[in-house]
């Protein structure tokens, strides 16, 4: 228990991009930004101005300059930040004979940390090597709030961090607890090898 599958896998540093272009429509938030050279995508983040925190919005390939963001009310205020991705390939110890290496250090975690977030928080096609990967979890906008919608996200979920053998099925708990009649907060453990599992929390409009 507590072994991930970490050959190839894909790490990232980020730099904070200083010029962004954001204007509000009618649909949200229109995105722009001057395109970037020697990286492997972008990170967008939003955050409510009257909240602390920033969230995940989506992570696109090194050729996108726009993004359109629909998910937030019109009517509230955001801020945006996007960062530059820079990916690599990292090899974690020596495998043993499945292919898995233990994540016991603390920077191991981290990492897997990120992944699994990417991983729930973003659509197939948002990945520029590996485009089965992301749980598609907008496709639940329009769904009704009930048992098999939740169930549905759920694999969802389970299906995006084992894709490639990342992430053990065995390790991984995900539930899906309705919090108004059109959210859903999708709730994912990972149990590692660190001294806490990793905890990813994954509100969803339907």
């Amino acid at each position: 228990m507590g072994k991930y599958k970490e050959i190839d896998m894909s790490f990232y540093g980020k730099e904070k991009m200083d010029f962004i272009d954001i204007t509000p429509n009618d649909a949200g938030y229109y995105l722009t930004w001057e395109l970037q050279n020697e990286i492997g995508g972008y990170a967008i983040y939003r955050k409510d101005v009257s909240v602390e925190g920033w969230e995940l919005v989506v992570t696109l390939d090194q050729n996108v300059m726009h993004y359109q963001d629909s998910k937030p009310p019109v009517d509230n205020l955001y801020e945006y930040q996007i960062y530059a991705v820079i990916e690599g390939d990292l090899i974690l110890g020596e495998p043993d004979n499945a292919g898995g290496v233990d994540l016991g250090l603390t920077t191991n975690y981290e990492s897997a940390e990120q992944d699994a977030m990417n991983r729930i928080r973003t659509q197939k096609g948002d990945w520029r090597s590996h485009e089965n990967i992301g749980a598609d979890m907008e496709l639940l906008e329009g769904e009704p709030n009930t048992k098999a919608t939740g169930i549905r996200g759920e694999e969802s979920i389970h299906e995006t961090l084992t894709y490639d053998g990342r992430f053990m099925r065995e390790d991984i708990t995900v539930k899906a607890v309705p919090t108004s009649i059109d959210q859903i907060d999708f709730y994912t453990v990972v149990d590692s090898d660190a001294d806490d599992p990793i905890i990813v929390k994954s509100p969803q409009t339907i």
